[in-house]
């Protein structure tokens, strides 16, 4: 999968179809944003046994949907969605 992200100066492209999600960085962000599993599940729409199953590295490498209804959930950055895709972006 390719996605495709615009801001008001760039656009920044991640194939992540190829790596995994950046499960350290998002118990990072639930930490530092004080919200729990059960939250973002609300938050979401995802079930918050899916949530768990991510978060706990039984899920590899969830679907495309799954990150961005995560993304979206968290009114994470482009900076911060390519961190959540383990991309660097410079």
């Amino acid at each position: 999968y390719i996605i495709i992200i615009t801001s008001r100066t760039k656009f920044v492209k991640f194939d992540i179809g190829v790596r995994k999600m950046n499960i350290n960085y998002l118990k990072f962000i639930l930490i530092k944003r004080n919200l729990s599993i059960y939250k973002l599940s609300k938050l979401s729409g995802i079930n918050d046994g899916r949530l768990n199953q991510i978060i706990n590295n039984k899920t590899k490498s969830p679907q495309i949907q799954t990150v961005v209804k995560i993304a979206k959930a968290l009114e994470l950055t482009d900076a911060e969605f390519a961190e959540l895709c383990d991309y660097n972006v410079n």
